[in-house]
């Protein structure tokens, strides 16, 4: 099968079949040597620009690897600040379905004070009396069996003596075949606002027993 490119030349030469004079001969010389020419100079070409657009690419590589680099570093960064804000009032903790801690975050000490290791291996004397940790129970078991809880409060006892109130929320999470694997929690410090409820209510009685003493003297 002859070439394509010869016969596109023949054709330029008018070439006749066993007929091909000696001009005939030196134009499809001329011509195919143009043509080689001329392909090798696309060829250049498209090497060129092939070159330009690696190179092109390269650098579009670069900058967009240099800026995912940089919005990394300055996520990391808030997200280490949030960490540094977050750890005066709140801990993270994730326990297995035996309720046997697992993670525990070093805030713990900012909060009650005590080491993670004092913590994991004494929490549950740590629990106040106070009738709220009784329920922390329940809310356990039911997180344990897959069923996701409001957030609920406990009372411990921090390193120093001091009672603190903590506002606990967990998350079940299930392996891959839908059963729950461990539940993960979050643990804010409400210690101050307990206590500011505490003595509002005990103003208000104040202010409506006085009151009450009040119309009684008057009826008198």
């Amino acid at each position: 099968m002859m070439h394509h490119l010869l016969k596109r030349q023949l054709k330029k030469i008018a070439y006749q079949k066993d007929k091909c004079s000696q001009e005939q001969i030196e134009k499809l010389i001329s011509l195919v040597d143009q043509a080689y020419i001329d392909a090798d100079d696309d060829r250049k070409l498209l090497e060129n620009a092939l070159d330009v657009s690696s190179k092109e690419m390269q650098g579009l590589y670069k900058a967009l690897e240099t800026r995912a680099k940089k919005e990394l570093e300055i996520s990391e960064k808030k997200y280490e600040r949030l960490v540094e804000n977050l750890k005066g009032n709140y801990f993270f903790y994730t326990y297995d379905t035996d309720r046997v801690f697992t993670y525990l975050s070093d805030s713990i000490t900012d909060i009650l004070g005590y080491s993670k290791e004092e913590f994991l291996i004494h929490h549950v004397k740590y629990l106040t009396d106070d009738l709220i940790n009784k329920k922390a129970i329940r809310y356990s078991q039911k997180s344990i069996a897959g069923k996701t809880q409001p957030p609920y409060k406990i009372s411990v006892h921090h390193k120093d003596g001091t009672i603190r109130y903590l506002e606990v929320t967990e998350f079940p999470i299930f392996d891959d075949e839908g059963r729950v694997k461990e539940v993960e929690g979050i643990v804010r410090n409400i210690t101050e606002q307990v206590k500011s409820s505490t003595q509002l209510q005990s103003i208000s009685e104040n202010v409506l027993r006085e009151h009450i003493l009040n119309r009684s003297s008057i009826s008198l």
